[in-house]
């Protein structure tokens, strides 16, 4: 299996992008989490 197969395999796949979007969301909702206190003081 090439590299190229493997990417049009894996881009292609529903279930695949889903659970990438998901550990994104999850990823993204633990950052604000531990990143919170400085967030909160950095002035904008």
């Amino acid at each position: 299996m090439t590299i190229n197969t493997f990417w049009q395999y894996t881009l292609y796949q529903r279930s695949w992008l889903m659970m990438l979007l998901i550990c994104n969301i999850l990823g993204m909702i633990y950052g604000y989490i531990w990143y919170g206190e400085q967030l909160s003081h950095t002035p904008w």
